[in-house]
């Protein structure tokens, strides 16, 4: 990562930006939005949501804001104690109207407008989040940047790691990260587990890098102290964080944008259909829902601007729905292509050092970049989780890029978005991550324990790929004033980390330009 002494200012990354689409990358083949609209429907309030809400509004936007799930901010809205469920007690809002708990995908709960949606097919299933915040309130808070060399290898050439790495990466982690996990915090009891993967990497001859956390590590100080009950110390963050230390977006981005009085957030909004309007713009259908996902009210919007930031399973599914029916009728061959899994494997380990005494503190804090694997590189995070008291295992996510990419389907029938993860499409990615962790046990001790749920990708990426389906600055080919700014826009991988980050980058990166020099 460059010094800051090397960064460039904000006018001179639009001023390189400019220069980009004077070259004729950004706006080949697309028209521009002529004049600046007066308001803009987005649709999804995740990373690529809140940055677009709260930069439209900065530019004096009227915006409304979209989202399924429901508000998460008091005890009061909804009928179970406490904020936030845990793995541990399983209720209705650990699942999207689906009945179970879905991290695992097994346990029966009550049917609830809930935090977790998964998505499954008979060789993979994806998991994607629901509520204001989106995938915020259920993700681990790893704000990994990819390394540069990857990087390039993975996104068009167009797109810059410069301009990101040296503005865009570090405006997003200012917004949601209190910084590195604190020495303090990493020497705390809880953290033995923590301390064993760093000691076990280090043996293995690999450098671990204390990586940007989404949390707030004065609260886990709190945690630690007893002055706030347990929560993101004994992993319960993955369903929320009930003592508040999760930086999830309602509490940055959301936040301001609601308070530049521009902004209104609609919960329980669920978007069935996008429509291109004759007279130009967009009709967007929308089911309220009720609690238990009951359809209350139908709802069509207009929109001159409309940001699709639904997250990539369900971006794509609008997409693709739309040009099934044939109401975006223009959409191109590549909707629907390039989607993958960002090569997730959780990889479970029991070291024979130092075993774990009970529920593991997180969050996530401590990275391995294996990037001289001979068969590709592999990312290793350790991956806090709550485990029985004695049960000497330690997770760690590996992730890769796959060696081969899927395609997203809709299903009319079902009105379903349905995943085609081809065969074989990850057998070196496989080899790659089997010898960096056999490397592990045999030097620093320990042995592969079985994971015992069904391969699963908590980042799903692609269907709306940008260079593909959209331009680089994720205007939806073939369209006027159609933006897409989730994780859709990635090809599938996130350069082996985990995409939070560059979602958030993507989005300001994008945005930034558009906002500047197209919507004016």
């Amino acid at each position: 990562m460059s010094s800051n002494k090397n960064k460039m200012s904000r006018r001179q990354f639009i001023k390189a930006s400019t220069i980009v689409s004077a070259a004729g990358v950004a706006t080949k083949g697309l028209a521009a939005v002529s004049n600046k609209p007066q308001s803009a429907i987005v649709i999804g309030s995740g990373f690529g949501g809140a940055v677009s809400a709260l930069r439209l509004a900065q530019h004096g936007i009227q915006t409304t804001v979209l989202e399924r799930g429901r508000h998460w901010d008091k005890e009061s809205d909804n009928p179970y104690p406490g904020l936030f469920p845990t793995s541990a007690n399983p209720d209705g809002r650990c699942g999207w109207l689906s009945g179970k708990e879905e991290l695992q995908g097994t346990t029966n709960v009550d049917v609830y407008t809930g935090l977790l949606e998964r998505v499954k097919s008979w060789n993979i299933d994806a998991l994607c989040g629901a509520g204001v915040g989106g995938g915020s309130l259920v993700y681990g808070g790893a704000l990994l940047q990819p390394k540069q060399s990857l990087f390039e290898q993975i996104f068009p050439s167009e797109i810059s790691y410069e301009l990101l790495d040296q503005y865009y990466y570090p405006l997003v982690r200012n917004m949601l990260s209190s910084g590195t996990i604190p020495k303090s915090v990493l020497q705390a009891t809880p953290y033995k587990a923590m301390r064993t993967f760093k000691q076990n990497m280090r043996r293995a001859g690999h450098e671990v890098e204390r990586t940007h956390a989404g949390f707030d590590w004065s609260i886990i100080e709190k945690e630690l102290s007893g002055e706030l009950p347990a929560a993101a110390t004994i992993s319960q963050y993955n369903y929320g964080c009930n003592s508040g230390a999760k930086n999830s977006l309602n509490k940055n981005y959301l936040k301001q944008a609601q308070e530049t009085g521009l902004v209104t957030i609609h919960a329980l909004h669920q978007v069935s259909d996008i429509a291109e309007r004759p007279a130009g713009g967009y009709f967007v259908y929308c089911d309220v829902l009720d609690d238990v996902g009951n359809v209350i009210e139908k709802k069509i919007l207009e929109t001159d601007l409309l940001i699709l930031a639904a997250g990539t399973l369900n971006t794509t599914k609008l997409m693709l729905k739309a040009k099934h029916k044939g109401t975006l009728s223009n959409l191109n061959e590549y909707v629907g292509k390039e989607w993958g899994n960002n090569g997730d494997d959780l990889y479970m380990r029991a070291p024979l050092q130092q075993g774990n005494d009970g529920n593991q503190a997180g969050p996530n804090a401590l990275t391995v970049f294996d990037m001289d694997n001979p068969y590709k590189p592999v990312t290793v995070q350790h991956s806090p989780g709550p485990l029985p008291n004695g049960f000497n295992v330690i997770n760690q996510l590996i992730m890769t890029v796959p060696d081969k990419l899927g395609e997203l389907h809709y299903d009319a029938a079902k009105d379903a978005i349905c995943l085609d993860w081809p065969v074989g499409a990850e057998f070196y990615s496989n080899l790659a991550s089997e010898h960096t962790m056999n490397r592990v046990n045999l030097l620093a001790g320990g042995i592969a324990v079985p994971v015992p749920t069904k391969k699963t990708t908590w980042h799903p990426l692609g269907g709306m790929a940008m260079g593909k389906a959209t331009d680089l600055w994720g205007r939806v080919h073939g369209y006027d004033g159609l933006i897409v700014a989730d994780g859709s826009l990635i090809p599938g991988s996130c350069a082996a980390v985990n995409p939070a980050l560059t979602i958030a980058a993507l989005a300001e990166h994008n945005m930034d330009y558009l906002l500047n020099y197209v919507l004016v």
